[in-house]
């Protein structure tokens, strides 16, 4: 189990890395609109670029959580890794995916591969967090 908590807590501090650099790149695509467009067409992509940040940073710190609250799971080995699965699968499609959607133009009449690994990282995510919470509340209701 500390090898799946060490190895939960090390993704997440990569994951908020790498968000922290991407940051630096949504500066410079900020200025840049600033500077240079006076149109408001790429509102989407800087409006989806600055969720990809905020969501990946928040999703890389719940994955650090998460590692850091496994000793407290009454869940089995198997169980928490799925649980690590789930959860690197939705930080990587909220902080990755989501920055790759904010180069696509929005369509309301199809869906794109990527927005449907979005939709089943996510679903994943969630499916891993109330796992999770389910395996710390049974653990607190047997004490």
């Amino acid at each position: 189990m500390r090898k799946i908590a060490a190895c939960n807590i090390l993704a997440g501090f990569f994951l908020l890395f790498f968000i922290g650099m991407m940051g630096f790149f949504l500066r410079i695509e900020v200025v840049q609109q600033y500077l240079f467009s006076s149109q408001t067409s790429s509102s989407w992509r800087i409006s989806l670029f600055r969720s990809a940040h905020a969501h990946g940073t928040l999703f890389a710190l719940i994955q650090i959580v998460y590692g850091l609250s496994i000793p407290y799971s009454c869940c089995k080995k198997t169980a928490l890794l799925l649980q690590s699965i789930g959860l690197a699968l939705g930080a990587w499609v909220m902080g990755v995916l989501v920055f790759f959607e904010s180069h696509s133009t929005p369509d309301l009449s199809s869906w794109s591969w990527n927005q449907l690994c979005i939709g089943g990282g996510l679903g994943a995510w969630m499916v891993a967090i109330a796992w999770h919470g389910y395996g710390i509340a049974g653990r607190i209701w047997r004490e």
